[in-house]
């Protein structure tokens, strides 16, 4: 269908897209493949790059967020490869230890958004309100960090107490 339709912007998750890939078809009217929803494999994001020679770009979204951070088509390749790359505009990433305190760069803990897409709560007496920070961020459970550049690397999940 992509190849029929003669889409030109293709996104999945890492798992979709390593199967369109191991399908082998030219995709000629592709401009660029948006991952996301899971970790996508460094090799994964190479492999699609040189099969299609278009930018890859990953995105960090989290259903109660929405997107987050994500690389850009114009941003160096390696950052698709090793990151999630940078808070887009209006978001804020806070990366945390198990008592809530604001961690330095290179340091893992929980990652937290905040942006005006960030929901409020959940509706009822949902057993989730916990994820929900009293400043106006989400606890996503992802453990991750922030580099030098600024770029978010997750590391896994968070291990509940």
């Amino acid at each position: 269908m992509v190849r029929q339709y003669g889409i030109g912007v293709l996104q999945g998750s890492p798992y979709q897209l390593s199967r369109i890939l191991a399908l082998g078809e030219d995709l000629p009217d592709l401009t660029l493949i948006l991952s996301s929803g899971a970790p996508a494999a460094p090799e994964l994001i190479r492999a699609l790059r040189d099969r299609y020679g278009v930018p890859v770009c990953n995105r960090y979204i989290c259903t109660e967020a929405g997107l987050g951070l994500g690389t850009r088509p114009d941003d160096p390749p390696e950052d698709a490869e090793e990151s999630v790359g940078r808070p887009r505009s209006g978001v804020d990433v806070s990366i945390r230890d198990g008592q809530g305190r604001a961690l330095a760069d290179e340091d893992p803990g929980e990652v937290l958004l905040r942006s005006k897409a960030v929901m409020s709560r959940y509706v009822g007496k949902s057993p989730y309100q916990a994820v929900f920070a009293r400043d106006g961020f989400i606890r996503t459970g992802d453990r991750g960090y922030i580099d030098h550049t600024g770029r978010l690397h997750l590391v896994g999940r968070v291990t509940p107490a």
